[in-house]
């Protein structure tokens, strides 16, 4: 099935105790911050927290889902969040690896990107998402440009006009029909 939800959405699967705390901080100035030279304020994405108990098989087929996770979480949350790693990758970051994050494609539905953000600790993890916060908010930009390409080339292209444009004035241009 293709994914649900709109562009610049963004589900972020977590416990509501390190949502509420600097790893969440991290994560909301990452993915929600304003876009800069706008004229009014506009976040990069809509970020929807759910607790991992909530994440059903219909939030499973959103198409951006970021999935947080710390080896320290305690509760019922590490339960849920614990089952979308293998003990192969609980026991490398367990090791304390540079690796903090994973991307994935089309888990449970077509033209979905899963990130998975992992660490030993809650203070290990936000120090990596925000030394690395534009190359991870930048990776969710570009399918999003990418997604929208594709629909908008999907029908048809209006290739007199591109090659009028291309012979006349040198430079390429789609249009879409």
């Amino acid at each position: 099935p293709p994914a649900t939800g709109g562009p610049s959405e963004v589900l972020v699967v977590m416990d509501s105790v390190q949502w509420a705390s600097s790893l969440g901080d991290a994560i909301r100035s990452t993915f929600a911050a304003t876009i800069p030279n706008l004229p009014q304020p506009e976040p990069y994405y809509h970020l929807i927290h759910i607790k991992p108990e909530s994440f059903n098989s219909v939030l499973r087929k959103v198409q951006n889902i970021i999935l947080v996770t710390t080896l320290d979480l305690e509760g019922t949350s590490k339960k849920h969040l614990n089952k979308y790693f293998t003990n192969n990758t609980l026991q490398k970051i367990s090791k304390g690896t540079d690796q903090f994050y994973q991307f994935q494609n089309d888990i449970y539905a077509k033209n979905q990107q899963f990130l998975y953000l992992f660490g030993n600790n809650e203070a290990a993890l936000t120090a990596n998402i925000h030394a690395s916060n534009k190359k991870l908010r930048n990776h969710f930009r570009r399918l999003e440009i990418n997604r929208k390409i594709k629909t908008m080339y999907a029908k048809k292209e209006m290739i007199g006009i591109n090659k009028l444009i291309e012979s006349n004035y040198h430079c390429q241009l789609r249009i879409p029909q």
